[in-house]
């Protein structure tokens, strides 16, 4: 296996493949759920759902981007594909 050098070229790559998915996810799933929460929040009478769809909000784009980031780093790239090699030290 031939180690290759870290390249701007070969990072934006990953970087465009995490991103557009994980973008894509995020504003699915938070527009699902925001739109979930905001009817049902509407029909129980509640004011204010900011604080809670915010929340909402931020933990699907961590997840979303959690996710996405694993698939990027799964995927084979033009030349390339991204992998772990365990080094000679000892784990602790």
């Amino acid at each position: 296996m031939q180690e290759l050098e870290i390249t701007w070229q070969r990072v934006i790559r990953i970087w465009w493949a995490w991103l557009w998915r994980a973008l894509a996810l995020s504003v699915v799933a938070g527009g699902v759920l925001g739109f979930a929460i905001g009817f049902v929040g509407a029909i129980l009478g509640f004011r204010d759902i900011a604080p809670l769809t915010t929340l909402v909000g931020l933990t699907v784009g961590v997840v979303a981007g959690i996710a996405m980031l694993v698939i990027a780093l799964k995927k084979s790239y033009p030349g390339f594909r991204v992998a772990f090699i365990a080094d000679d030290a000892p784990l602790k």
